[in-house]
């Protein structure tokens, strides 16, 4: 995923945003974006998608407001 194209089409359309770190945003790039471009959860691969509880609410694996 990258922070530029899909975290920010999705941040503009109101929608919650999974960063996927598998793709070629990298930890640190994270870590140095802008609020704007940060996405409200982020998972080590899309095998760890289903873990996220969608319906009522999200379930917290990583969120990127945390120590990333």
């Amino acid at each position: 995923d990258g922070l530029e194209t899909d975290i920010l089409v999705g941040k503009r359309l109101k929608i919650v945003t999974v960063l996927v770190l598998s793709g070629i945003t990298l930890e640190k790039m994270l870590q140095k974006a802008p609020p704007s471009l940060k996405p409200d959860y982020v998972i080590q691969s899309l095998l760890d998608l289903p873990s996220l509880k969608i319906g009522h609410g999200y379930k917290k694996l990583v969120s990127s407001t945390d120590t990333l």
